[in-house]
């Protein structure tokens, strides 16, 4: 192998782990269509670089099998927020997101199996806007974003426990709405024998259950919600906080004062315990995959939508 190939080699490989950590380098080049010296980033979709550094200087713009913007202005950053709002990255996320039956998921909200925090830190399951969380950070109450359209909208939950459940709203179906009101809106509602809303068992165990119930309101200092037969806690595909029976709480099922998640599928009355893992995700399709830009321009992603920026 000579010297030559080896460096080349190298650099293919440092190119790799660059692109794959996400850390882009921001360059000058002659622009094509004005002749200036303009600042680009040289990656098919910048909005996804978590890292901003200084690159090189090209004294001809390279062919390249996808279109780069230019600048007027230079960026360093390792901040993603800094980054997205540069770039007009007008659906920024650094959320993590997940190819599962078929269709792409971004997280939105989790519960990693920890402590549960006082009511003084933690009173709500649904109390975080959606991108208000750190994605790093143990847990997060998220509500779904506000760009997404009830009769068009996806659900997928997985727990600790290898079940994995989808839901599909519908404005029509009365448990549906309900939980999308939770969910989107942050509004307290309460359904007792309505529509059935089964979840499609994509992994694990279904429901034992009809699933036509759900409340989402406030029980022992913590707004708590759970979709299952009965507004009790048997039976459950979904029992987020503490435990709750009809307009109370029933020491039948579990104790007081104990917070946390129920798996997916619930053999009896299990009630929500902190040792449970789970997380959230809303249906969000690449509406770059389909998109296209003018010659110049290139796509970001947004939810339900996508910018030629």
């Amino acid at each position: 192998m000579t010297f030559g190939v080896l460096v080349l080699l190298m650099y293919a490989a440092l190119l790799f782990e660059r692109t794959t950590a996400m850390s882009c380098y921001m360059g000058q080049e002659p622009d094509p269509f004005s002749g200036r010296y303009r600042w680009v980033i040289p990656v098919k979709n910048p909005c996804q670089c978590k890292e901003v550094h200084v690159g090189s200087l090209n004294t001809r713009a390279p062919s390249r099998p996808f279109n780069v913007t230019y600048y007027d202005t230079f960026l360093r950053s390792s901040d993603p927020m800094e980054i997205g709002t540069f770039l007009n990255c007008t659906a920024f996320s650094d959320y993590p997101v997940i190819n599962e039956n078929g269709a792409r998921w971004r997280l939105f909200w989790w519960w990693t199996g920890t402590i549960w925090p006082s009511t003084d830190v933690v009173n709500d399951v649904l109390q975080d806007e959606y991108g208000d969380c750190d994605s790093s950070a143990p847990y997060c109450f998220g509500r779904l974003p506000q760009e997404l359209q009830e009769s068009s909208s996806e659900m997928l939950g997985k727990d600790s426990d290898g079940n994995v459940y989808k839901w599909t709203f519908n404005p029509s179906n009365d448990v549906a709405h309900a939980v999308w009101q939770a969910f989107h809106d942050h509004q307290e509602a309460k359904v007792t024998d309505g529509n059935e809303w089964c979840p499609v068992t994509v992994a694990g165990l279904a429901p034992k259950a009809r699933q036509d119930c759900f409340h989402y309101r406030e029980e022992h200092g913590v707004k708590s919600l759970q979709i299952d037969d009965d507004n009790c806690d048997c039976y459950t595909s979904l029992s987020l906080g503490h435990g709750m029976c009809k307009a109370g709480y029933s020491s039948n099922y579990g104790s007081e004062n104990v917070f946390g998640v129920d798996l997916l599928y619930d053999s009896y009355c299990q009630t929500p315990i902190p040792s449970n893992s789970l997380r959230l995700y809303f249906r969000d399709d690449d509406e770059c995959d389909t998109a296209r830009c003018r010659n110049g321009y290139h796509c970001v992603d947004g939810i339900n939508s996508f910018t030629c920026v």
